[in-house]
């Protein structure tokens, strides 16, 4: 989980899986920005602040072992 709201991938798998687990990652996050979009405008606020909020909140269900990106202070 990036700090942006979005995923990233550290180490893509090699072959077909690297290729699946890209596109798939990539259409999630295709699907997160699209709502952040729309919250931002419903909410009146600029995006990066909704995108941190998003990332706020994906940090806090995280699994244990997880990667997290946390915002730098």
């Amino acid at each position: 989980e990036g700090r942006d709201g979005l995923l990233v991938i550290l180490e893509p798998p090699p072959g077909d899986y690297g290729q699946f687990v890209t596109r798939t990652v990539a259409e999630e996050n295709a699907d997160r920005i699209q709502i952040m979009k729309i919250t931002a405008e419903q909410t009146k606020r600029p995006l990066p602040a909704v995108q941190a909020e998003q990332g706020a909140e994906w940090r806090k269900r995280a699994f244990r072992g997880e990667w997290i990106e946390v915002p730098v202070a």
